[in-house]
C-alpha cells in the first residue's frame, strides 16, 4: 500500500530544503494568522513559512492538476493573500506541467497577481521513489495491484 507519509516525510521536506537554499533562511510547516478584511481573522496551515514569516509556499508533487487539486491550489493561494506582513506567495511544484497550468491559471487571473511559480528541482534519487509511489498509488486505485 502507498504510504501518504512519503510526501510529507520526505518530498516536502526536500522541497522545503531547496527553498531555503534559493533563498538563505530555513522554511518549516506552520499556522499562521489570516486577516478577512478588517473584520475577522482565522489561522491557517500552510506547507512552507520562512522563519520570519515574509514567505510562504505552497507545495506539491502533483503530476497533473485534477479539478479537486486545481481548487485546493486556489483555495490555499488565496489563503497565502490573506496573511498579513508577508513578501513572497510562492506555488512550488515539482512537475513542469502543473508549473504551465499554473502560470496558465495566473495569467488568466484565477491566482492572486504577484503569485510566484516555482519549480522545485529534486534529486534523482527522490524523483525516482515519487514515481515509484506514482505506481503503487495508481496500481492500487486501478486494482491492478492485487
Amino acid at each position: 500500500m502507498a504510504d501518504t507519509r512519503f510526501i510529507k516525510l520526505r518530498v516536502e521536506p526536500a522541497m522545503r530544503e531547496r527553498l531555503a537554499i534559493d533563498f538563505g533562511v530555513r522554511f518549516e510547516e506552520r499556522e499562521m494568522p489570516i486577516r478577512w478584511n478588517s473584520s475577522g481573522t482565522g489561522i491557517f496551515r500552510f506547507d512552507a513559512v520562512s522563519e520570519d514569516g515574509t514567505i510562504i509556499a505552497y507545495l506539491s508533487s502533483a503530476r497533473n492538476l485534477k479539478p479537486g487539486q486545481r481548487h485546493k491550489l486556489m483555495r490555499d493561494a488565496t489563503f497565502m493573500w490573506l496573511t498579513p506582513g508577508v513578501k513572497h506567495r510562492i506555488m512550488a511544484v515539482v512537475e513542469p506541467r502543473v508549473a504551465q497550468a499554473l502560470n496558465a491559471e495566473l495569467r488568466c487571473g484565477r491566482l492572486p497577481p504577484e503569485t510566484e511559480v516555482r519549480i522545485i528541482d529534486l534529486a534523482p534519487k527522490l524523483r525516482e521513489e515519487i514515481e515509484n509511489f506514482r505506481l503503487t498509488a495508481i496500481n492500487e486505485v486501478s486494482g491492478s495491484g492485487r
